[in-house]
């Protein structure tokens, strides 16, 4: 689990029924994001601007408590400007849904003007977290698309598939190098 710090950050915020309505306006986060408790909770947002700071602190997750594991919501996310690591990755969206001891993530989807990503699979929560997904990355300019991840002047033009199902150990947001596993084809052409 990791802490992140937003800044400058308004919070507006009415109780409805079993849950949450919140308005959010800052320089990291703003737009719309409502919380029902219901059964293990879920959470909406409709966000204009979501940039994610970087960590600031790691928390050792819990260990399960006589068997009985940590659950997380079902989460149902657009953020229109999506920003990780000082790079605009573009839109983003995230429909996850609890399910026994994982937590579906039925989709996660980047689109940018270059490129498309989409990743789905679980996220095994127990003693031993799993991350088990499949993934797809459309890029119709190579160029463009590592000039907008930080690495300009690699390559002019080009057009590339990367696709295949990987795993590792841990959460889906922090990809586990030494633990990494699984099949990826590479197709890249015309650069």
């Amino acid at each position: 689990v990791h802490r992140r710090r937003f800044h400058d950050l308004t919070v507006e915020a009415t109780r409805q029924d079993a849950g949450w309505q919140a308005t959010l306006a800052g320089r990291d986060v703003a737009g719309q994001v409502s919380w029902a408790s219901a059964g293990d909770g879920k959470l909406v947002a409709r966000l204009s601007t979501l940039v994610l700071p970087p960590v600031t602190t790691e928390i050792e997750p819990r260990k399960p408590d006589g068997g009985a594991e940590r659950r997380l919501p079902a989460v149902d996310l657009v953020a229109e400007s999506f920003t990780y690591e000082g790079k605009n990755l573009g839109r983003l969206t995230v429909q996850a849904q609890p399910q026994a001891s994982d937590w579906q993530l039925q989709r996660l989807e980047i689109t940018n003007p270059e490129s498309k990503f989409a990743m789905n699979g679980r996220w095994t929560i127990a003693e031993t977290s799993r991350t088990d997904v499949t993934v797809k990355l459309n890029v119709s300019d190579v160029g463009k698309f590592l000039t907008r991840l930080g690495w300009p002047d690699r390559m002019i033009g080009g057009a590339a598939t990367l696709e295949g199902p990987i795993n590792w150990s841990g959460n889906p947001t922090r990809f586990d190098i030494p633990s990494l596993s699984g099949q990826l084809t590479l197709e890249v052409k015309n650069g």
